[in-house]
């Protein structure tokens, strides 16, 4: 990833031969997987390099500074994911006030034409820059004649009555409707962190947690999810809950909590950085009377998991 400063490191790239894609891609979701694989076709049908130009922040959080629990990626997985799809040139700018205020000609030539000279640009039918938000998708296609680029625009796609973007998609994330949400993005959603130090209490009982400093900017909805992570490489089917702990310690401070099923309570994962893909809510969080019943609970839960998991191998 090239991650530019201002403009002038911009117009200094001077690429060429490209065929360019543009646009936020916050979930990297099958909307912009099929953009990105018509970006690579087209490439190697012109012999030109695929390059994708995105933002950062994105910008709402620029219009609205204080907004949280929002992106579906961050900036360090959405060039992963980008990159396995095959895009290896991936040229992020600053959203500044410069950039919302550019006048959308001035934005094709300083954004566009100077540092990449497309053969071809490829974007989503929703595509929209300059001020006010007044540079469309059908206005880049009618300047083709002037900058020697063309143009194709991608249609809206659908997943039953509901169009894939990543709004959509994260309001699925946020009610706990994780396998609606995975089918929109196309993988199963990622939760990572890096594992710290809790109050050991599930080891007392069995059930050693990791407990995850997130990366995540948007977290499900609160309650308990089957899904699965690598242990040392091994694939290992895990139970995650997202909430506050009632029978442990009530408070209002969210949590992650990772258990690994069949995993030596010895394991140590402190100081590690761990992946889990959230696949489906199995029940919501509740105060226990005890922690045997919670005991008990957890118990019922690895099976949903273990049977979950089986299923989905099928």
């Amino acid at each position: 990833m090239v991650k530019i400063k201002d403009i002038h490191d911009l117009k200094s790239l001077k690429y060429q031969n490209s065929v360019l894609t543009i646009g936020n891609f916050d979930g990297v979701h099958s909307g912009h997987q099929q953009i990105i694989s018509e970006v690579i076709r087209n490439a190697t049908l012109l012999n030109c390099s695929p390059i994708l130009l995105t933002f950062s922040p994105h910008p709402l959080y620029f219009f609205q500074k204080d907004k949280s629990n929002f992106l579906l990626t961050n900036e360090s997985l959405k060039t992963v994911l980008i990159k396995e799809l095959g895009i290896h040139t991936i040229i992020t700018v600053p959203f500044n006030e410069k950039l919302a205020n550019i006048h959308p000609d001035v934005f094709i030539e300083e954004y566009i034409t100077t540092p990449f000279n497309p053969k071809k640009i490829i974007i989503g039918h929703d595509f929209r820059f300059g001020k006010g938000r007044k540079g469309t998708a059908g206005i880049l296609k009618e300047k083709e004649h002037n900058y020697g680029f063309s143009v194709e625009i991608i249609d809206e796609i659908t997943m039953g009555a509901l169009r894939i973007s990543s709004s959509n998609i994260r309001k699925f994330i946020q009610e706990g409707k994780m396998e609606e949400a995975n089918k929109m993005l196309g993988y199963d959603f990622i939760l990572s962190g890096e594992v710290i130090k809790g109050d050991g209490i599930g080891k007392t009982i069995n059930y050693p947690t990791a407990n995850l400093k997130v990366t995540n900017d948007l977290l499900p909805a609160q309650g308990v999810y089957a899904g699965y992570g690598k242990i040392n490489k091994v694939k290992k089917t895990a139970l995650i809950n997202i909430g506050s702990r009632p029978t442990i310690k009530d408070t209002d401070t969210i949590s992650v909590e990772i258990h690994f099923l069949d995993t030596p309570p010895e394991t140590s994962l402190y100081g590690q950085t761990v992946e889990v893909r959230v696949l489906k809510k199995i029940r919501e969080e509740k105060k226990f009377k005890n922690v045997e019943e919670l005991k008990e609970q957890i118990k019922k839960d690895e099976e949903t998991a273990k049977k979950l998991l089986l299923n989905l191998r099928k």
